[in-house]
Order: structure tokens, then C-alpha cells, then sequence
């Protein structure tokens, strides 16, 4: 992840598994590199003094960006992200996800009880807009299918589900600077290798892009 100011980036590194996973933090060129210690999935605060991450055996956390000041924030939570104003940590856990508010410390959900009632999972992989409006997730629903969906924070009705299916498909989804598209890696009926797909939240219909050099690749 880069930083707001786009001079540091942030990521983690493993031998294989989150259990072994650390935090690393350098400059955008790739000097200054230091060890933050365990965790994956780094998420910076807007003014990059902050990181939120998920530690095995622990939960989401939150530490300085030089690695001191270990917090709990969340034990039965898994996957976390800062929202680019930095005004937002989200984090998801069962059938939710939770904002807390990094100015008063309040807490709430984002998807109403009613809702999240119909959810299994949401995924730790979701997306904030660039506005830091709306997150799209990928949930796991108990009818048995599999959807992204777009929800804005400032409201807590229904969210707009932009894709569903059946069969499973990755996590790992992205929701543009304006909060318009969601991407996200999928496979399709016409072939047995990922593609991109491009989801108009607006749309019922989704746009499929493939980059040919990637077949190659599986």
C-alpha cells in the first residue's frame, strides 16, 4: 500500500504463511526499509504515523509506524483498513464489518442487524472509495451464493450487490478513486483462467477485461 503523500510503501512478507508473515515499511524507491515485526495486510493512516494490521493469534492491531505502541483493536476480527481521510478504521469479523471512529473511539457496524443476518462472512479483503465513502466487500451469504457489494458508511440500509455467483472466487477486489467500479479477479463460463472484471455499481451488466500475457501465468 502506498502512503497518502506517496512516499513510503507499506506490505508484508512471509515464508509461506500468515503465521510467519512481517510488516515492512520503505520508501517508495525502496531504501529506509525496516522491520516492523509480525503481521500482515498493513494499512498506513492518512498521515502515516499509524498502522492497523492482522496478527495471528491476535486479531487487528494497531502500532506507531516505527513499530512501537502495540494496541489491540479487535480480537475475533480479521483483515483491516485506515480510510484515506484517516477519519476511519474498518475492520471485518463473522458476518460484519465495524467502523470505529479514530476521533471519539465509537464503534458501529456497517452492514444494519437485519442484513447481517443473511450474511455468513464478509471477507477481509474489501476496498475503500478514494472519498472514503463507501467500502465494497465480498460476502459469503447464507442462500448459498457468493456477492460483492458496495455499501456507503453514512447509511446502514441494504447494500447494492453488483455481482453474485455461486462458485467461489478470490477475495482480492478493488473500488475506484471515485467509487463508481469495483475489479476483482474472477473466472468465467468462457474460460478456465482468471479475469479482470469490471463492475459498474450503477450496472446490473459487468465488463470482463483479460490481459492475454496473464494466461501464461496460472
Amino acid at each position: 500500500e502506498w502512503s497518502a503523500d506517496g512516499k513510503r510503501l507499506i506490505g508484508d512478507t512471509s515464508q509461506g504463511g500468515v503465521e510467519t508473515s512481517r510488516i515492512l515499511l520503505m520508501n517508495a524507491d525502496g531504501l529506509n526499509l525496516k522491520d516492523l515485526g509480525p503481521g500482515c495486510m498493513p494499512s498506513l493512516s492518512a498521515d502515516a504515523s499509524e498502522v492497523v494490521f492482522s496478527q495471528p493469534s491476535m486479531g487487528v492491531m494497531k502500532m506507531k509506524s516505527d513499530g512501537t505502541k502495540r494496541e489491540l483493536l479487535e480480537r475475533s476480527a480479521w483483515g483491516v483498513q485506515w480510510s484515506p481521510d484517516g477519519r476511519t478504521i474498518a475492520f471485518a469479523g463473522g458476518n460484519n464489518i465495524t467502523l470505529l471512529d479514530v476521533a471519539t473511539g465509537k464503534r458501529r457496524k456497517l452492514l444494519n442487524e437485519e442484513y447481517a443476518a443473511q450474511v455468513s462472512m464478509v471477507y477481509w479483503n474489501f476496498s475503500w472509495s478514494g472519498d472514503s465513502r463507501s467500502i465494497a466487500y465480498k460476502a459469503g451469504l447464507k442462500s448459498g451464493v457468493f456477492a460483492v457489494q458496495v455499501q456507503d458508511i453514512a447509511t446502514s440500509g441494504v447494500p447494492k450487490t453488483v455481482f453474485s455467483d455461486p462458485q467461489y472466487f478470490p477475495e482480492d477486489l478493488s473500488l475506484s478513486p471515485d467509487g463508481k467500479t469495483v475489479a476483482i479477479p474472477a473466472f468465467t463460463p468462457e474460460r478456465t483462467w482468471p479475469t479482470f472484471m469490471f463492475i459498474d455499481r450503477d450496472k446490473s451488466e459487468p465488463q470482463f477485461s483479460f490481459l492475454e500475457q496473464f494466461r501464461n501465468w496460472i
